[in-house]
């Protein structure tokens, strides 16, 4: 029996709906073991669209991408950083979200390790 036979029975946004459920998962599994996947299950990395650590998104109530980048300014550039960040990407979209409105910023470029280098 095929485990994965039910999904040819759904349509597109069963499926978009399917992948976003199982990226929540993964999410929700990695955020609460304290473990970086990338360490302990690099597989797993490559169901998500992150591709940088730090890397941050964002989802309003109703599951629509909200932001997705950066958590803050500090550093510019590998090995380049600022005194202390002078933007907070990522608090100001978790801000305007708990508000109902959309950041003033959809994404900011993360700085940071590629994930792919971490997978074998």
């Amino acid at each position: 029996m095929d485990p994965d036979g039910d999904l040819e029975a759904l349509n597109r946004d069963q499926l978009v709906a399917e992948v976003k459920r199982l990226r929540a998962g993964i999410r929700t599994h990695r955020d609460s073991t304290g473990h970086d996947l990338c360490w302990h299950h690099p597989d797993l990395w490559g169901l998500l669209p992150e591709q940088i650590t730090p890397e941050a998104a964002v989802f309003t109530s109703t599951k629509a991408l909200a932001y997705h980048g950066r958590i803050d300014d500090k550093f510019v550039s590998l090995g380049v950083e600022r005194p202390a960040a002078t933007r907070h990407d990522l608090f100001d979209a978790l801000t305007a979200v708990v508000a109902g409105k959309a950041p003033n910023e959809a994404s900011a470029p993360a700085v940071g390790c590629f994930i792919a280098d971490f997978v074998q």
